[in-house]
């Protein structure tokens, strides 16, 4: 098997903490999400024992699965309407500055970012290879969206190591209905406060 111009995508899913432990804190305050698109999600308050496929399922899971054959072999240069680029520009030009100096890599990528997400966008609308007006309006939305979700997750990473234990000792008097002071000055010791 030989690759040429191979394209790497990585799908995944975790939690916060799993997240550090896996990625690591240097990679993720060093511009590791500046280079990905990290989209945040919330434990639903709904459970499903068993999955619910809709009666349609198999329908969606071909057409999907002919799309991506189709997409995989598209070939040719990709372009931006002139309007698309005008709009760009004027986003671009009037972009304000983060006050927060976590978001510095993420925000210096961030045209980057928009211009795939123009492309993924322009191509999910019936394999279109020009980046039309609305199609850089909702890249800039998707940027915007997640670049306004990403500084509770670099906050996450930066904690410092005092910050997580005080948060775990927090967390466990929030959530007991009574907390006996014994035991929690033996867990709070025996994790150096």
């Amino acid at each position: 098997f030989h690759a040429i111009n191979p394209t790497i995508n990585w799908g995944s899913g975790t939690t916060q903490d799993w997240l550090l432990s896996s990625v690591g804190k240097t990679d993720i305050l060093g511009g590791f999400f500046a280079r990905i698109c990290g989209v945040p999600g919330f434990r639903a308050a709904t459970r499903y024992a068993k999955p619910i496929y809709p009666n349609d399922a198999r329908e969606v899971n071909a057409w999907l699965s002919a799309y991506l054959a189709h997409a995989t072999h598209y070939e040719g240069p990709f372009t931006i309407s002139p309007e698309a680029d005008e709009y760009h520009a004027w986003w671009y030009d009037n972009r304000v500055e983060p006050d927060n100096p976590l978001l510095w890599n993420y925000y210096e990528h961030g045209d980057n970012m928009v211009y795939k997400f123009a492309m993924v966008l322009a191509m999910s609308d019936h394999y279109c290879l020009e980046a039309s007006y609305w199609h850089m309006v909702g890249a800039i939305t998707l940027y915007e969206w997640l670049y306004a979700q990403l500084p509770t997750l670099l906050e996450f990473a930066h904690r410092t190591p005092e910050v997580e234990r005080l948060e775990m000792i927090s967390g466990m008097i929030e959530s007991a209905p009574f907390v006996d002071y014994k035991r929690l000055l033996r867990v709070a010791t025996t994790r150096g406060l």
